[in-house]
C-alpha cells in the first residue's frame, strides 16, 4: 500500500471516528433535549393541575339570564389586580352582578360554599366615585351597596360582595375596598 493510500485510509478512519463522536454528541443533546422537554411537560402539567384546583366551577343558576353564564369561585385570596388577571389568563371575566337575580344567586352560592365575600369587577379607578364594571367597561345600573353606601373614601377603588354571613346583620351587599386587600374572586363566562 502506498503512502498516499495509507494517507487517505488514515484521513477515512479519523473522519468515521469525528463523525461518530458528533453523532453520539447529537444524540446525548437530542437526549438531553428529550428529558428536558419531558420535564417542562411534566411541570406544565402539575401546574395545568394546580391552575384547576384554583377555579372551581360553581353550579347552575335557576333564572334564565344567568343560566347562559358559568361561574367559577377562586380557592387563593389575592388582590384585585391579580385577580381580574387570573379570569384574564383563563380567559374569563372578574364578576359583574347586573341585576338583583344575579347578586341573590352568587350570594346563595357563596353561603353554599361558606366564602364570605369576593371581588367584582366594579371599580372607580379612573374616577373617584364614577364605578365601572372592569369586564364590560359599563357603568353600574343595578347596584347593591350596603347599608349607608358607598364610603367614597379615595383611596378605596375596589368594590367586593359580602354575604349576609359577614356582616352579621341579615344583609348582603357590596362595599369598597382597598385593591391590594386579599380575598378570594369569581371569575365568569357567558355562554
Amino acid at each position: 500500500m502506498s503512502f498516499s493510500s495509507r494517507k487517505r485510509l488514515g484521513l477515512l478512519a479519523s473522519l468515521s471516528i469525528f463523525l461518530i463522536i458528533v453523532e453520539r454528541i447529537c444524540a446525548e443533546d437530542t437526549i438531553d433535549d428529550v428529558k428536558e422537554t419531558e420535564d417542562e411537560i411534566q411541570q406544565e402539567i402539575k401546574e395545568g393541575v394546580k391552575e384547576s384546583e384554583v377555579l372551581q366551577p360553581l353550579g347552575p343558576l335557576k333564572n334564565s339570564r344567568v343560566l347562559r353564564t358559568t361561574y367559577y369561585l377562586s380557592r387563593l385570596e389575592t388582590d384585585w389586580f391579580s385577580a381580574r388577571q387570573h379570569c384574564i389568563d383563563h380567559h374569563l371575566r372578574l364578576l359583574s352582578i347586573e341585576d338583583l337575580e344575579e347578586d341573590s344567586e352568587i350570594t346563595n352560592f357563596l353561603n353554599a360554599e361558606r366564602v364570605l365575600r369576593v371581588w367584582t369587577s366594579a371599580n372607580d379607578l379612573d374616577r373617584n366615585g364614577e364605578f365601572v364594571w372592569s369586564s364590560t367597561l359599563r357603568s353600574l345600573v343595578y347596584t347593591n351597596w350596603h347599608r349607608a353606601g358607598v364610603r367614597r373614601d379615595p383611596r378605596r377603588n375596589c368594590v367586593y360582595t359580602a354575604t349576609d354571613r359577614f356582616w352579621g346583620d341579615g344583609t348582603y351587599g357590596w362595599e369598597e375596598e382597598y385593591c391590594a386587600n386579599r380575598m378570594k374572586f369569581v371569575c365568569e363566562e357567558t355562554l
